[in-house]
């Protein structure tokens, strides 16, 4: 990530950086940890495992990924569960998205 990129992940929330209620400061973050966290990952993963099958792989991270999520969905979980509509379309935008992509 250059210096270039930062500024333009910056630059349309400038104003509002805060860490405090209502701040996009948690947000920012978030995209730069993610974006710190890819670039980690593809480095491991063309060092480490370039002789790992692809879907092996991919269903490793989903698993991991999963797994690390899990405890922190219980301990957030709405005390008003969403509608059967709203899981259909979260599943669908996980298995269409996610897993396609995934698997391409």
């Amino acid at each position: 990530m250059k210096g270039r990129d930062v500024a333009d992940l910056l630059l349309p929330v400038h104003d509002r950086i805060s860490l405090t209620a209502g701040g996009d400061g948690p947000a920012v973050l978030a995209s730069l940890v993610a974006t710190l966290s890819y670039g980690i990952a593809a480095s491991c993963t063309r060092r480490r495992l370039s002789d790992v099958p692809p879907l092996v792989n991919a269903t490793g991270s989903q698993l991991g990924a999963t797994l690390a999520l899990a405890l922190p969905a219980a301990l957030t979980w709405p005390e008003d569960v969403p509608a059967a509509g709203a899981w259909s379309a979260a599943i669908a935008l996980g298995v269409a998205c996610t897993g396609l992509a995934y698997t391409l």
